[in-house]
């Protein structure tokens, strides 16, 4: 699964949209009152942001049509061209990420497809590789990071009185639902500090083998910041 650079079906699909023709295919499907016109785009394949928004549109669209008063015609119209300023926005969004990400690419790169355990512990640990280098004239370095969270186990279930104990297998199958749900958290915490340890610039030579994560009161956005203990 990817977690933080933008796969590369979703970067060709970026790619080959031209913003300038994208809005005026939107302003032409707002004039037919049908959102065929944007087919050719492809937006369905941007990624997933790019294609709520273009669901979004589609519906309002549909709404437009539908819509037989002059009140209802006129809020719909508004609710049209909003839903469509947003779609291009979205996709000039993932465009420019799309240009920050290869810009990135040049010094480093945080490897983001991994498999996800199929047991889990209440001691968590996710791996994070990477590799980097100071200049594009360098050659690349690589090296990983594992980051550990010691997870509470506790399940705490809220019944009717008259409602019966889940059984063994059943706790067991949601203590691992719940540890699952912890991992995947930590993983995305971790993928996120490494990718924004390189963006502030830092020495990959620094970066330590191991980190327990700062977990308190539970994981958090700054948990994996091993750079700022």
């Amino acid at each position: 699964m990817g977690e933080i650079n933008i796969p590369r079906s979703q970067q060709d699909a970026l790619k080959a949209v031209d913003i300038s023709e994208l809005d005026k295919a939107i302003d032409g499907c707002i004039a037919d009152e049908s959102s065929a016109a944007l087919q050719r785009f492809r937006l369905s394949t941007c990624g997933p942001y790019v294609a709520n928004h273009l669901r979004i549109f589609e519906r309002v669209v549909t709404r437009y049509g539908e819509a037989k008063s002059a009140k209802k015609r006129a809020e719909t119209e508004y609710e049209l061209r909003t839903a469509g300023d947003d779609l291009a926005h979205a996709v000039s969004q993932m465009k420019h990420r799309l240009e920050l990400e290869a810009e990135e690419g040049l010094h480093f790169y945080v490897e983001d497809q991994f498999m996800q355990p199929t047991y889990f512990t209440e001691k968590l640990t996710a791996q994070v590789s990477y590799r980097w280098r100071r200049s594009t004239s360098d050659g690349w370095e690589y090296g990983r990071i594992i980051f550990t969270h010691q997870a509470c186990s506790h399940l705490r279930y809220v019944m009717p009185i008259t409602s019966r104990k889940p059984s063994a297998a059943k706790q067991k199958q949601d203590l691992q639902d719940k540890l699952r749900r912890e991992w995947d958290h930590l993983m995305s915490l971790g993928l996120q500090a490494v990718r924004d340890y390189f963006r502030e610039g830092r020495d990959g030579a620094e970066i330590p083998e191991t980190f327990q994560v700062k977990a308190e009161r539970g994981l958090n956005n700054y948990s994996a910041d091993f750079w700022s203990i």
